[in-house]
């Protein structure tokens, strides 16, 4: 979108947009420094033409539903419509905000900040185990993998597990996403989690849901991708929300081959069911920033068979 007439994704060194606190964004600023225009000027219609300009589908993925869209193109501002019910640390601002009062705004970059900011430590109801998750996990006892020790109180307080390996959990500097379930040469497997991401905690439960599949059923098969699975009614479940009808209308690309992967739908079912179940503030307030920015989750109502089928199946598997 070209915005200041500089070009499209040019923008005036205090109107860049700050890239957001939020899981996945892998967004970034870059300078310009051969570019000499000293008084840009704003295009108030600059939004309204860019999204008319895009085909419908894309045009609705920018704007985040196709309601949003609407609201857009009779003169919403696309900030306005994403800042809509954010919490402070997670709406769209710009450079120039950041730069007027660095030592509040620059909280938006500490993860510690935003874990602080969120929610005060929380005390979780975890019933007796027999075999806690957490039991299975390897990592540091050190105070930066207190986001660990967070998610994996969470997850016990929703189930127990079957008997899973021991796996190692490891916080890593740089990473592209937010966490990867990986399996080494001789079966190992391990999490990486990214050590400055602001969802820690959820995107290691999400993680947990791909181990889950992968060692708790039948060990070194993905469950979710059997023919005969026992996950089956789940993502049944799932492709008949209304969700998955809208990632359906997404143009074939890897988003939609993400969304519609069924060791993904899982472990996204998973985590949420879990964010659920544990009655964690902090999950939860983690997975309401993802589901305003992100396709690929559910609204209440529309998960509520999905909960009920999971929760049948780890009933079934003495897991709860």
């Amino acid at each position: 979108m070209n915005a200041w007439g500089l070009g499209p994704g040019i923008y005036p060194k205090t109107q860049a947009p700050q890239p957001q606190a939020q899981p996945h964004c892998l967004c970034d600023l870059s300078p310009i420094i051969d570019l000499i225009r000293p008084n840009p000027k704003f295009n108030p219609n600059a939004e309204r033409a860019f999204l008319e300009s895009l085909p419908a589908k894309e045009a609705r993925a920018v704007a985040g539903s196709f309601a949003k869209l609407e609201r857009a193109k009779a003169g919403e501002s696309l900030e306005a419509i994403y800042n809509e019910g954010k919490d402070e640390l997670y709406r769209w601002k710009r450079v120039g905000e950041m730069m007027e009062t660095p030592q509040i705004k620059a909280a938006r970059l500490s993860t510690n900040a935003i874990d602080a900011a969120l929610v005060e430590e929380e005390k979780l109801t975890i019933p007796t185990r027999l075999r806690p998750v957490s039991q299975a996990f390897n990592f540091p006892d050190e105070p930066e993998y207190q986001p660990i020790r967070r998610a994996l109180e969470a997850i016990d307080a929703a189930h127990d597990d079957g008997q899973l390996p021991t796996i190692d959990v490891q916080l890593v500097r740089e990473m592209e996403d937010a966490a990867e379930y990986a399996v080494d040469n001789r079966g190992k497997p391990s999490i990486a989690v990214a050590a400055r991401h602001p969802a820690r905690e959820f995107s290691l439960v999400h993680e947990n849901g791909h181990f889950l599949d992968h060692q708790a059923f039948s060990p070194g098969v993905f469950e979710s991708d059997q023919q005969k699975s026992a996950m089956a009614r789940i993502l049944e479940a799932i492709r008949q929300s209304k969700a998955y009808q809208e990632w359906e209308t997404i143009p074939l690309d890897d988003a939609r081959d993400y969304l519609l992967d069924p060791t993904e739908m899982w472990a996204r079912a998973y985590a949420t069911w879990v964010t659920r179940r544990s009655g964690s503030q902090r999950l939860a307030a983690q997975l309401a920033v993802i589901d305003q920015d992100e396709l690929g989750y559910w609204q209440d109502a529309d998960f509520a068979t999905i909960e009920f089928e999971i929760s049948r199946l780890f009933a079934a598997r003495g897991w709860l």
